[in-house]
């Protein structure tokens, strides 16, 4: 992520994700739940990763499943760790906009006497399709096989993903 995301000078301290664990609990395939376990394996490769979870619960008429919790943990982290003065820089990739509005009340708590910070450092921006190319998982892990749904055309990575951050290298 690092190599992404982060300005020149900066450096990655927690990396926190947040999820809600498929479990055989809620309507769910034997699939489902071993693509949901293969996947927080793979993303547990991750150095310094901590895992959050939510839950989920049975979706109305006992039907399919809703996430819950994850949104208000993200945004209890941002706002309790940003007031706490524990980053100068969050950085929230998510493709659900639920938490956005907890992000303009980081500045305010954090202009408390003890921890000040300028209104400018936070923004908004779109990840580009090759940032993400960049980021992808290895295809080799340990300990975890990389399914060929994970994998991407090498047509596509010669043309998105630079050589030093390309998975199947």
């Amino acid at each position: 992520m690092e190599r992404h995301y982060l300005p020149e000078g900066y450096a990655l301290g927690a990396v926190r994700y947040f999820t809600a664990a498929v479990t055989e609990k809620v309507e769910t395939t034997l699939e489902q739940h071993e693509r949901y376990q293969l996947w927080l394996h793979a993303a547990r490769t991750i150095p310094g990763l901590e895992v959050v979870f939510g839950f989920h619960k049975k979706g109305e008429g006992g039907k399919g499943r809703q996430e819950k919790e994850t949104d208000v943990n993200l945004a209890e982290e941002l706002l309790l760790d940003g007031m706490n003065g524990f980053y100068d820089r969050a950085i929230v990739l998510s493709g659900d906009a639920d938490q956005i509005p907890a992000i303009p009340a980081i500045p305010a708590a954090q202009r408390a006497p003890l921890h000040p910070m300028a209104p400018h450092q936070i923004d908004a921006a779109r990840i580009t399709e090759k940032q993400l190319a960049g980021s992808l998982l290895r295809y080799r892990l340990d300990g975890v096989r990389c399914p060929h749904y994970w994998r991407l055309p090498p047509k596509y990575l010669d043309a998105h993903c630079p050589p030093r951050h390309r998975p199947d290298l």
